[in-house]
């Protein structure tokens, strides 16, 4: 990821650069339709809203964080004919405290 910096979920749009940080609501790890590869789908939270996002990496089932933490990832926004607005990741990583401010997530205690 480059230099990361905090954008809020309501403020994106379709075709929005992502490069943020956001906490995981959720992680489902799913498989394609044609059973090939997997994939997760994420549900991204910050004080603005949530969003959810796919990440299609090979090597997402290496990825290791859970439900509460704080991941940044990189991506970009499109429209969804089911899910609406969704942002497909491009890459991610788990922050661990003092990697990132909290208090820019703006969620009190509960995050």
């Amino acid at each position: 990821m480059s230099s990361l910096t905090r954008q809020c979920l309501r403020d994106l749009r379709e075709g929005s650069t992502v490069d943020s940080y956001f906490v995981c609501a959720d992680k489902q790890t799913l498989m394609s339709r044609d059973g090939k590869s997997s994939y997760m789908r994420i549900t991204l939270l910050d004080a603005t809203g949530e969003m959810s996002a796919l990440f299609w990496d090979q090597g997402a089932d290496t990825v290791s964080f859970s439900d509460g933490d704080v991941i940044a990832v990189s991506g970009v926004c499109s429209n969804s004919p089911i899910y609406g607005l969704e942002m497909r990741i491009e890459g991610l990583t788990r922050l661990d405290d003092g990697e990132f401010d909290r208090g820019a997530l703006d969620l009190g205690s509960e995050a």
